[in-house]
């Protein structure tokens, strides 16, 4: 959990309620809800990082190998955001 995060989310990670007793959950937080915002996060900045390396390797002379790569790379991440948009369907727009 980072250092500083809004404290609306804070209130909803690294403790459960059980009844009455409160249980303090120290360490990486493993909840269905982190791993969802986990997941998230990591699939989109894989987009934006992709979107990074097609702008330069358009801008200049790329290898076909190169070029190879990159469209491997972008239906690799096609897939996870499939997988991602099966799995939590409130984080994405519609599919059409």
């Amino acid at each position: 959990m980072p250092k500083h995060i809004n404290p609306i989310v804070e209130r909803s990670r690294g403790y459960e309620l059980d009844g009455n007793i409160v249980q303090f959950k120290p360490g990486p937080d493993t909840s269905g809800l982190a791993i969802k915002h986990g997941w998230y996060a990591l699939e989109r900045a894989s987009r934006f990082a992709n979107l990074a390396l097609f702008t330069i390797a358009h801008s200049q002379e790329t290898s076909p190998d190169l070029h190879l790569e990159l469209v491997a790379q972008q239906t690799a991440l096609d897939a996870l955001q499939d997988e991602s948009a099966k799995r939590w369907p409130d984080n994405y727009l519609a599919q059409s």
